[in-house]
């Protein structure tokens, strides 16, 4: 059986959140390339320390409310 999320991009709002961070983990764990989004208002980078060992694994500073930080994520 393939795993539906092998191979597959995946962008992670509030990544660095605590429910954000376990999703990333989950995620890479099946098998997606992952791009966390988060400004770190409330998350945090620690919580994103086993996400951060994975080469699937990027993150991207910024503001989902802020046309140009999605802009950017997208290009």
């Amino acid at each position: 059986m393939t795993n539906f999320f092998e191979g597959k991009t995946v962008l992670v709002t509030g990544g660095a959140g605590f429910i954000g961070s376990h999703l990333c983990d989950r995620l890479l764990r099946e098998g997606a390339r992952v791009i966390c989004f988060d400004n770190l208002s409330t998350g945090r980078m620690e919580n994103l320390s086993e996400a951060q060992r994975n080469g699937n694994f990027v993150f991207v500073k910024g503001d989902v409310n802020e046309r140009a930080d999605l802009e950017a994520v997208f290009r």
